[in-house]
């Protein structure tokens, strides 16, 4: 489970979890602390990425977009997700879309995909703010 915290976390967290875990185990209120911590991990990459997506994308996050554009943000972000895009060196890459085929040969299912996620999280409206984006 510590595998879990990678370099998120520093040394002496992890080994004074994996001391936890290798003697009696963690208790529900250490167990529910640590699915917590994953839990705000996973979204801080999350929005992380999303910050990204918008960035390769010539927008703003706070920037009202049409759909056409949210869309696009959308598709960058899976894009990144997908190809396992560095983030933080984000300003060395274009358009993390193109060729992506190569790379993941079902990119035209999870387009498929994306758009009836962003529809039912979404609804078909003209213009998305950042948290409808979020939604999806």
């Amino acid at each position: 489970p510590s595998v879990a915290l990678a370099d998120k976390v520093p040394h002496k967290v992890k080994h004074v979890f994996d001391a936890k875990l290798g003697s009696a185990g963690l208790s529900l209120n250490e167990l529910a602390t640590f699915a917590a911590t994953l839990e705000q991990m996973i979204h801080s990459e999350a929005m992380a990425r999303l910050q990204a997506a918008y960035k390769l994308s010539s927008h703003e996050p706070m920037q009202t977009l049409p759909q056409g554009k949210a869309r696009y943000v959308i598709q960058t972000y899976m894009a990144i997700y997908l190809t396992g895009l560095n983030v933080s060196a984000t300003r060395r890459y274009r358009n993390p879309i193109a060729n992506i085929e190569h790379k993941y040969p079902g990119w035209n299912d999870t387009l498929k995909f994306l758009d009836n996620l962003q529809l039912e999280a979404v609804g078909n409206r003209p213009d998305y703010e950042f948290s409808d984006i979020t939604d999806v």
